[in-house]
């Protein structure tokens, strides 16, 4: 299940969260629009210190809702 959706309002970058490991503060996720589409584990707070231009920064899917995987990659 995807639990979460990140997303970079400049680019076609994604993060699908699957996870998260409260203690290290990491999540697993499939990551989509960079290199190549992957699962791998990230940083929230690497994420949280990206600067995009005009102040901008990843942002959480405030709309998206729970669903499986194989839905959101359609």
């Amino acid at each position: 299940m995807v639990i979460a959706k990140l997303f970079d309002p400049c680019d076609s970058a994604s993060w699908l969260l699957t996870g998260y490991d409260t203690t290290e503060q990491v999540a697993f996720c499939w990551v989509t629009g960079l290199h190549e589409e992957e699962f791998g584990y990230v940083s929230l707070e690497e994420l949280e210190n990206i600067e995009r231009p005009y102040g901008l920064t990843i942002e959480r899917d405030l709309y998206f809702v729970q669903k499986r995987l194989s839905e959101v990659k359609k």
